[in-house]
């Protein structure tokens, strides 16, 4: 039998939720890590080297296999607790960090990858660093401050590859250079539609309604989240109460950077992985054909795939053998597919 009750050990992981740590089941001393890009870093983008590390992390303190999220993040699962800032301090030094990436906080910025698509209007990944960053280490919008997660997606067009309808905010870019923010979306057993909240918002105005949001949630100490926020005082009143909020803390906040679109004319290798679950040695694998074909990272976004920009006199990938080499553009040519948010 074993010594580690379940119990014991989640009263001592469950108030470190947030630092991106949750216990697995059983009566065991296993515990999930869940990483995603430090701050200052575009969250949809993973380096060699980091995947390489995460590889070697499996290998050592978990079983070997590692599992890409829905939100540009992986996670390690088996992980002893006793080890997770040993670990920590390993991820930090390739620029990953799981703070925020679980328990009541304002999760990661999933973009779309604005940077391999015609289509874009703006940089989607340095408005979702920017906003990101906003939110990371501060205590009032994390637990236990914060009742519940906040999900964000940014969209660089209006085929809005970023499910905005399944988020608490959804960010879309329009090509006029403002955006629309629908609000209140979720999945799971009570599934809401987020609703167009705000059109023709201004650059300078997102993160204020961002903040403004998550402003709601906290003082309105709704444990089911946003969503139940919106469902039970309705759009017009959450609207005015998160505009209330964001013209007082406008000035005070940092303004957004330089949003040009950056178009990369690269060819995308896109590898599936259904389950999510991918081992150490195809981390590796990934991780090489990056190196050798690319441009030494490859992309998540939020089906659980993996995908690569490969230089353009590439024709054959010889290391893999289920992939799919696609031509510059939106992550579902034929319409957003909500797999999870």
């Amino acid at each position: 039998m074993s010594s580690f009750r379940y119990s014991d050990v989640y009263k001592v992981v469950y108030p470190r939720r947030h630092e991106g740590i949750y216990k697995n089941r059983g009566d065991n001393p296993w515990v999930s890590i869940r990483i995603r890009q430090g701050v200052g870093r575009d969250p949809s983008k993973w380096f060699s080297n980091q995947l390489r590390v995460i590889a070697e992390i499996s290998r050592t303190y978990s079983d070997g296999r590692a599992m890409l999220g829905t939100r540009g993040d992986i996670e390690i699962f088996k992980v002893d607790f006793r080890l997770f800032d040993e670990v920590v301090v390993k991820l930090r030094e390739v620029g990953l960090d799981p703070r925020d990436s679980c328990g009541n906080s304002v999760r990661n910025p999933i973009p779309c990858a604005s940077q391999f698509c015609p289509y874009a209007h703006i940089n989607a990944e340095a408005l979702s660093t920017f906003i990101g960053d906003y939110f990371r280490y501060r205590s009032e919008y994390e637990q236990p401050s914060l009742p519940h997660r906040i999900k964000i997606s940014i969209s660089a067009c209006e085929r809005a590859c970023a499910v905005p309808v399944a988020q608490d905010i959804g960010i879309v870019a329009k090509p006029n250079g403002k955006f629309d923010i629908y609000l209140g979306g979720g999945i799971g057993e009570h599934a809401f539609s987020a609703r167009l909240a705000f059109t023709d918002v201004d650059a300078e105005d997102l993160l204020p309604i961002c903040v403004g949001v998550a402003e709601v949630l906290r003082r309105s100490g709704e444990r089911r989240g946003f969503k139940w926020v919106v469902r039970l005082r309705g759009l017009d009143k959450v609207r005015e109460e998160v505009l209330a909020i964001a013209r007082e803390v406008k000035p005070k906040l940092p303004k957004p950077p330089d949003l040009t679109p950056r178009f990369i004319k690269s060819r995308i290798v896109k590898i599936p992985y259904p389950t999510g679950w991918v081992t150490a040695d195809e981390l590796v694998k990934l991780a090489n054909v990056a190196d050798r074909y690319g441009f030494g990272y490859v992309l998540l976004f939020n089906n659980q795939s993996v995908y690569i920009p490969i230089r353009e006199e590439v024709d054959r990938i010889e290391e893999l053998s289920n992939y799919e080499v696609r031509d510059p553009g939106p992550m579902y040519p034929e319409g957003p597919i909500t797999v999870a948010c």
